[in-house]
């Protein structure tokens, strides 16, 4: 008799719930639930259970009532039109709001995870659309993901009350965590799943809140993209929970622009914010001398280079990273011999289907297959110097003496009084055709070095320019595969 079959195991049920995106606030489903909030650690879902209920009571945290986005939802954001900031219905839900019963009067809360390169807004508003003069927008990355802005538009649609703060807070690759909070005028914004710890900044507009009508009172919540300009991208938020602040507030613990400086995955230059403090420490000094009212510097191009700060304006996107050198005499071996491998595959496989048209023998009696490609002639390298006469006064080479340089390291060189770095990652243009040159924009120079990753591009003047990569291997393919070698001038 045939053996019973074997039973079936029982598969192992996921624990993540499948993500379903939609994209705009306005089309989602919203439920209530609780939070558990806490002093010392993350606030956390309430469940309710007998152990969350002897933490509560020992831990000195509250059950909060709260209005969710629905479990398992993302919402893809779009970056907004100009229009009245970008607000539109679309960005609101009259659900999305503070759970009634709930005294709003108090202030609101808002906690929300996002994965963004840079310009996550957050709206405050007394009804379910912007209104100018009433509404609280927090952006979170703003200016490329150099600063975080809390703002109020004023009436007039020309003025603002806002505040800037410097930090890198946006993830592109990874879900970060987001809080804000409106309490007695003063609107907060930090970063974590801990309300009020961690906070950014503070924008203070108490005079506002003592003249505003009980009917103004903030308690819905808007979800926008704020990113302007071609590169703008779309961005995700999930996990939004709405609700009023607790009857005893929220303190807050301010994160040192230290720690703000140091949380960037982007920005290491610690240096530059030791210079930053000590510019501030001296205006303070200033301020107390001559008593006048102190005034931080200018931010936030202070904690960055103003070159490296325009670059991620213009470009946030980070270039492709080669990692490893192309050019090494290992790495060509290993190139030639995936070359002849591929080759002696196709040879084999034309060989067996009995197609050897494009098969030819070398003096060597080894068969290989030719392939036509199609390239565009260069032009005469002759033509390259047609113009040096014209512009020769404007060129500036680095010295003869670095052109001879093999070394791994980076060296330090003396160039008449100013230190001149060797910098692997940059690859520098100087045009002789001035004329064309100049009908020449930044997107035409990216897209010539497309497959390579470029980064940005520097310009120096009308006749020359630095493409920037980045890693230094990036930059050497670049010049091996997108270069010719020109003859001597005549």
């Amino acid at each position: 008799p045939l053996s019973p079959p074997p039973p079936k195991k029982k598969r192992k049920m996921a624990s993540s719930v499948r993500e379903i995106v939609f994209n705009s606030a306005s089309v989602c489903s919203y439920e209530s639930s609780s939070i558990l909030t806490s002093s010392t650690s993350d606030w956390t879902d309430y469940a309710k259970s007998s152990s969350m209920q002897d933490e509560d009571e020992e831990g000195g945290g509250e059950v909060l009532s709260c209005t969710s986005l629905q479990e398992g939802v993302t919402i893809r954001i779009a970056p907004m039109e100009r229009r009245v900031g970008g607000w539109a219905e679309e960005h609101f839900h009259d659900k999305l709001v503070i759970p009634s019963g709930e005294n709003k009067m108090r202030g609101v809360v808002v906690m929300l995870e996002a994965m963004a390169r840079e310009c996550v807004a957050v709206a405050l508003s007394p009804h379910p659309t912007f209104i100018m003069g009433k509404t609280y927008v927090v952006h979170f990355g703003a200016s490329g993901n150099l600063s975080t802005v809390l703002r109020r538009r004023l009436p007039n649609e020309n003025e603002a009350i806002d505040t800037t703060f410097p930090c890198r807070v946006c993830t592109r690759s990874k879900w970060s965590s987001y809080w804000v909070v409106l309490q007695k005028g003063q609107l907060s914004a930090g970063i974590g799943k801990r309300v009020g710890h961690g906070c950014i900044g503070t924008l203070d507009d108490g005079m506002y809140d003592q003249l505003r009508p009980g009917m103004d009172a903030v308690h819905y919540v808007g979800l926008g993209n704020s990113a302007l300009g071609r590169s703008a991208t779309d961005l995700k938020v999930r996990n939004v929970r709405v609700m009023a602040v607790p009857p005893q507030g929220i303190a807050l613990t301010p994160m040192s622009e230290s720690d703000i400086f140091k949380s960037s995955q982007d920005v290491n230059d610690a240096a530059l914010l030791a210079q930053y403090e000590e510019e501030c420490a001296k205006a303070k000094a200033r301020a107390v001398k001559f008593g006048v009212e102190y005034k931080e510097p200018p931010k936030p191009d202070a904690f960055l280079r103003y070159s490296e700060a325009r670059r991620l304006r213009d470009n946030p996107d980070a270039g492709f990273i080669t990692g490893i050198d192309t050019l090494s005499k290992e790495e060509q071996e290993k190139a030639a011999r995936r070359k002849r491998r591929f080759e002696e595959e196709d040879v084999k496989r034309k060989r067996d289907s009995g197609d050897m048209e494009d098969v030819e023998n070398t003096e060597d009696g080894e068969d290989v297959v030719v392939t036509d490609k199609k390239s565009k002639d260069p032009l005469p390298l002759e033509q390259a110097w047609d113009n040096q006469d014209r512009v020769s006064s404007q060129r500036m080479d680095p010295p003869p003496h670095l052109y001879s340089i093999i070394t791994t390291e980076a060296p330090t060189l003396e160039y008449g009084e100013t230190p001149a770095v060797l910098a692997k990652e940059k690859i520098h243009i100087f045009s002789l055709d001035w004329a064309a040159f100049k009908q020449i924009r930044s997107p035409d120079i990216m897209a010539h070095f497309a497959d390579y990753g470029p980064s940005y591009v520097e310009w120096l003047n009308d006749f020359s320019c630095n493409i920037l990569f980045d890693c230094e291997y990036s930059a050497a393919r670049a010049l091996a595969n997108c270069t010719m070698e020109l003859p001597s001038p005549p």
